[in-house]
């Protein structure tokens, strides 16, 4: 196969390949960033929206960090829920700040851990730094109930229109 025959085909595999990814994101979009609780945020903990600020594009939504989702004996949430956290407040974040009109899928994503979690109440804040029309940069941070801050995130997100 040539360079260019193999350039070609590329190019269809990433083209179908977005194709794929737009209809999913705009099949599920409504579930997973949508005021109300969907099956994902159930399982996740909860995930309820509690307030979303446009003049700072910030979205904070409430989790339960159950036990189940902890190891060494029950006392640390699994890095995969904290991550899942943030990711989905950024989500939000992006939704309320498109008016409803765009969906997020993540192309990059940084978590730190800055203090362990265990099973309680956490919230999970999102924030808009950069919005264009195909691209959004994004910070969250999550918090104990009193505040402290547990971990913190970054992310690069492709922009997908939802119809509606």
């Amino acid at each position: 196969m040539s360079r260019i025959e193999r350039l070609s085909l590329f190019e269809r595999i990433n083209s179908s390949f977005e194709e794929d990814v737009s209809r999913a994101l705009l099949a599920n979009s409504g579930s997973f960033v949508s005021d109300d609780r969907s099956a994902l945020m159930e399982l996740l903990g909860g995930g309820t929206l509690l307030e979303y600020s446009d003049q700072e594009q910030k979205a904070v939504m409430r989790f339960d960090a159950r036990p189940e989702f902890c190891h060494s004996d029950g006392k640390v949430v699994q890095g995969g829920f904290i991550t899942a956290w943030m990711d989905a407040a950024m989500a939000h974040a992006v939704r309320q700040a498109s008016h409803g009109e765009s969906s997020a899928m993540t192309l990059e994503l940084k978590v730190t851990f800055i203090a362990a979690v265990g099973p309680g109440r956490v919230l999970a804040v999102g924030r808009v730094v950069s919005m264009g029309r195909s691209v959004a940069f994004l910070e969250g941070q999550l918090l104990d109930g009193g505040g402290k801050l547990l971990a913190t995130s970054s992310s690069t997100a492709k922009l997908f229109r939802i119809n509606r």
